[in-house]
């Protein structure tokens, strides 16, 4: 609740107090990241989604909010694999879909991207910015070229 109303050096504060009562408490660990995250803290906020996985904490928010970190920090094949997983875990997450397809489009898998926007229209028809994405895929793949 602290988060979401914008007092994320509460929320950390609660989310780290959390954890010194359950160290494999997940979600904590996750929403700690999430939140060091939003203050630029990519570093420990990967290694705070790293952890929570590594105690069995295997949710699609964690491996979908740590594909964006490790983004953020140019790793395309990590964050491609832990989308890929996002959405083993909940096949429905558009934005795991959006950003999966723009990754595939950027290494010329234009005919993967598509499909992923694709089905991202399925799931979410009012998506701008997926409609936006699959048009510039179409237009790659009947040019030839990648974007």
């Amino acid at each position: 609740m602290l988060a979401g109303e914008g007092h994320a050096s509460e929320a950390i504060a609660h989310y780290r107090a959390a954890l010194r009562l359950d160290a494999a408490y997940g979600e904590a660990r996750n929403n700690l990241g999430f939140a060091l995250a939003g203050r630029g803290e990519i570093d420990e906020a990967i290694a705070q989604y790293r952890t929570a996985l590594e105690s069995g904490f295997d949710a699609a928010g964690v491996h979908y909010n740590l594909a964006m970190a490790l983004l953020g920090r140019g790793q395309s094949r990590a964050a491609a694999a832990h989308l890929q997983r996002t959405l083993e875990l909940q096949p429905e997450h558009v934005q795991a879909h959006n950003n999966l397809g723009i990754l595939l489009a950027r290494s010329g898998r234009l005919e993967d991207a598509i499909a992923h926007f694709r089905r991202a229209l399925e799931i979410d028809p009012a998506s701008a910015e997926v409609r936006r994405n699959l048009d510039i895929a179409l237009t790659g793949r009947r040019a030839g070229v990648t974007p």
